[in-house]
């Protein structure tokens, strides 16, 4: 026969309690509004500024992986399936960074090879009517011209993205 360890009822408790909670929460909860409003595709091309300076696009001629810097043209960027795609060219974070508490460096990598497919997802959402980008978790900063996630949202940058509009 099987029996339940001691701690069996109280797990259960503990489960039923959390359920409750969480499915009676107003669908006006932040919770939901950020779920709800998460996107892995943009429909739209769009150029990205932090603080803003426009994020530069990649010398063609470069490494399969480059870190990503701001620059005085903007690179153009499209949103799919949760990769964030200039040309020939995909901006992310490596999924086997540094796991310090440290801002995560975005770079460049060259699509269709191997690195580029190690990449945290890339999620766009709406707030108070701008689209913002979530790389990984994360939020892009700024240090010294690079581009970085910070993890934890201590830095004050402001990053945004301008839709660009087909006519």
């Amino acid at each position: 026969m099987l029996a339940l360890p001691r701690s069996g009822p109280i797990l259960f408790g503990c489960l039923l309690f959390v359920a409750i909670i969480t499915y009676s929460l107003p669908l006006s909860s932040p919770i939901f509004i950020r779920r709800q409003l998460e996107m892995e595709s943009l429909s739209q091309p769009f150029t990205i500024k932090i603080n803003g300076k426009p994020v530069a696009p990649v010398d063609p001629k470069a490494d399969n992986v480059v870190q990503a810097q701001l620059g005085s043209e903007a690179a153009t960027f499209e949103l799919k399936n949760g990769r964030l795609v200039s040309g020939d060219w995909i901006l992310g974070r490596n999924l086997t960074e540094d796991r310090s508490m440290a801002p995560k460096k975005v770079s460049w990598f060259k699509d269709g090879t191997e690195p580029a497919t190690r990449l945290h997802p890339v999620t766009a959402f709406e707030e108070g009517g701008e689209h913002k980008l979530k790389f990984g978790g994360g939020s892009l900063i700024a240090e010294d011209g690079g581009v970085f996630v910070d993890l934890f949202g201590g830095e004050e940058a402001v990053a945004a993205l301008q839709l660009q509009f087909k006519e």
